[in-house]
């Protein structure tokens, strides 16, 4: 929407209370979790991976198919649509191991959620490892690491 503002605009903008010092702060946050994040998942498929050769095998194989030899990056992106075992082995390593197991958040507007009123301001936990592993959800093998269940 016309309305929203890019939080870096925001940021650097001339309205901004935050100093130099804050948002080189912010933003170093933000560059450490990023790694954090790809560094947490990467480890954990590797470990998944080693464990399943086959399907590291699998994986391997397709990625030899469908990834040109030589290219540029942004030929390189296209093809990750190309590869889905191994978009189905991230998606699952991010289900049964996320980077974080529980998010928490301020609530900006009222919501109702399971026929009680949060109010605005209010915070709340998110429990993203209990979700990913509830069997009501994923079924009796929750905590299993399947990527078939994404194909």
């Amino acid at each position: 929407p016309e309305n929203e503002i890019l939080l870096l605009d925001r940021l650097l903008g001339s309205s901004s209370s935050m100093t130099e010092k804050e948002i080189t702060d912010h933003s170093l946050t933000f560059l450490f979790a990023g790694h954090m994040t790809t560094a947490v998942l990467v480890s954990w498929a590797v470990v998944l991976l080693s464990l399943r050769p086959r399907l590291m095998k699998a994986v391997r194989n397709e990625m030899l198919q469908q990834l040109p030899r030589e290219s540029a990056d942004a030929e390189c992106i296209e093809v990750l649509d190309k590869l889905p075992l191994l978009d189905a082995v991230v998606k699952e390593t991010l289900r049964v191991y996320p980077p974080f197991n529980m998010l928490a958040r301020q609530l900006t507007s009222d919501v109702e959620v399971g026929g009680h009123l949060l109010r605005a301001g209010t915070l709340v936990s998110i429990p993203v490892g209990a979700i990913h592993r509830e069997k009501g959800l994923w079924g009796a093998d929750a905590g299993q690491f399947k990527p078939e269940r994404w194909l």
